[in-house]
């Protein structure tokens, strides 16, 4: 005799992607063979799990199970590979996706569930070789000193000289990344700060910076122009963060609105033709069960280390967990044995 489970469905395609490419990636394998196969399935809905918060209409899925295969939901989940910089996804709430090795991880859908995780000693480099140790974001020394994804230039825009047509290390990738529309950017984090990103970055940008809110000030055409108008702005508007202020959710008594435009009255003649019409304020709301009230960092720095905690929530690139917090885009590279109960 069969049961139907209804589950509620938010990002259909998403899940039909994942969920389909898992099964038969098992079944291939020979892992799911008569009752076997139901058992494949509830691990494929307890990997993919769309949060229940959200609800698109009646839609839903209907999952015949066998009553008598004592099918939980709610599995061990375990995961082994390197850790990525979680991907986001703007809406009423920011939507996290995590991976890990070749697996993906929605990880709203996992607040309140408990992580464990322990620090296997290996990195995965940006250029994809299995390091020791990492240099500087998630770059090995060679590549941190030779690569252009890795040059001055990306920390500092106000140094770009591809408008000129100077290399600095590849004349051509920074051809691409430095001769297109840039913003200028006020967020309001722990406080009102200052920013530069690619056109095609909003609103990734600030989600992955925590921001309560941003607007954008200015739009300009290449990366040095944007660099410039941000050197300006930062002898008014800091360009830093906070970030235990930020998890704190200490409050910030400055309108984002009024600081736009007190940073168009201060800027400089020159910069002010690329003002945006107004402040088109965005707002962010974060997955956050439940707030911290003291600021623990947590990290990896030798083989074998390790953390477990309830996950309470998730801002920027951090995972709030009861006893501490986890910058996954710091530790991005990092090989892991993570378990999910």
């Amino acid at each position: 005799m069969l049961k139907m489970m209804q589950l509620p469905v938010s990002g259909v395609l998403c899940f039909a992607y994942q969920a389909t490419k898992q099964l038969f990636l098992r079944l291939n394998r020979g892992l799911a063979k008569g009752k076997d196969f139901l058992h494949t399935l509830a691990y494929v809905l307890a990997n993919n799990f769309i949060d229940p918060s959200i609800n698109h209409g009646k839609a839903s899925i209907s999952v015949a199970l066998c009553t008598f295969t004592r099918i939980k939901i709610k599995l061990k989940m375990q995961y082994h590979g390197a850790l990525h910089k979680m991907s986001t996804q703007y809406g009423s709430t920011v939507r996290y996706t995590l991976k890990v090795g070749g697996d993906l991880l929605l990880m709203n859908a996992l607040i309140g569930r408990e992580f464990s995780a322990t620090f296997l000693g290996e990195h995965i480099c940006f250029c994809g070789q299995l390091v020791p140790e990492v240099y500087r974001q998630n770059f090995c020394r060679e590549c941190f000193f030779t690569k252009p994804e890795a040059s001055p230039t990306i920390m500092k825009p106000e140094l770009s000289k591809a408008h000129l047509g100077i290399a600095e290390r590849d004349l051509e990738f920074e051809q691409r990344l430095q001769l297109q529309p840039h913003f200028v950017y006020l967020a309001k984090t722990d406080r009102i700060k200052v920013g530069v990103t690619r056109g095609t970055q909003r609103p990734y940008r600030w989600m992955d910076q925590g921001a309560a809110e941003a607007a954008v000030l200015l739009e300009l055409p290449n990366r040095y122009l944007a660099g410039e108008a941000e050197v300006a702005l930062k002898e008014y508007f800091t360009d830093k963060t906070s970030w235990q202020a930020m998890l704190r959710n200490d409050p910030c008594s400055d309108a984002l609105e009024d600081a736009w435009h007190r940073a168009l009255e201060v800027l400089p003649q020159s910069l002010k033709q690329y003002a945006v019409d107004g402040p088109e304020v965005w707002s962010m709301n974060y997955p956050i069960a439940e707030q911290l009230l003291k600021i623990k960092s947590l990290s990896f720095k030798e083989k074998g280390d390790t953390f477990s905690g309830k996950l309470l929530g998730i801002r920027g690139q951090y995972l709030m967990l009861e006893n501490g917090v986890f910058n996954v885009r710091a530790h991005h590279g990092h090989r892991v044995d993570l378990e999910i109960r």
